[in-house]
């Protein structure tokens, strides 16, 4: 991830939520891995802190609070930023081995945008952070930060099938149970 993937992200979420053709967004990463998080090889942004307030968890929050449903279809590397990324999304799908985590504490960083704590029990997001762990698809499942994982074979097929049941319902009414159910997380 980089400045320029951010943008471009969260331009195609603006546009994908503002098309009516289109009822669900499934965010994927390319060539075997979800994503390693931030490119550090092209340094930080100049003001850090300020990527992360404006775009970074902007694009995550965009996810989240998006008026279609969102969907994280996770293979191989989910870490850092690319696992915050993922997060944002309603729907988290991952294969059985794919490694998923916020190992930021090794390089003297904390996630930027942290959405464990609301996700799972307030102690393990704690282990995670703290601690710097990477953990398989099949033990987020078991934890509660990935809805359900397959081997990388069936992941595919069976995100299709939960974007077929989310397009086969109502837009509208979909659109008014997710703002509820933020709500009740916010």
């Amino acid at each position: 991830l980089c400045k320029e993937m951010y943008e471009k992200i969260l331009t195609l979420l603006d546009k994908y939520e503002k098309d009516e053709n289109i009822r669900a967004i499934v965010l994927r990463g390319n060539g075997g891995n979800f994503s390693t998080g931030y490119d550090l090889s092209k340094g930080l942004p100049a003001s850090y802190r300020a990527f992360v307030k404006n775009l970074d968890g902007y694009v995550s929050r965009k996810l989240w609070y998006n008026a279609k449903p969102t969907i994280s279809m996770v293979e191989g590397y989910c870490l850092g930023g690319g696992f915050e990324l993922a997060m944002g999304a309603d729907l988290v799908y991952a294969t059985n081995d794919a490694s998923l985590g916020e190992p930021e504490i090794d390089f003297f960083f904390t996630p930027d945008y942290n959405s464990l704590p609301c996700i799972i029990l307030p102690r393990k997001a704690k282990e995670m952070i703290l601690l710097g762990q990477v953990i398989s698809g099949t033990q987020a499942t078991e934890i509660g930060f990935v809805n359900c994982s397959f081997p990388l074979e069936r992941l595919e097929e069976e995100v299709q099938k939960v974007c077929r049941r989310l397009v086969s319902l109502p837009a509208e009414t979909l659109a008014t149970a997710k703002t509820g159910l933020n709500g009740a997380l916010d």
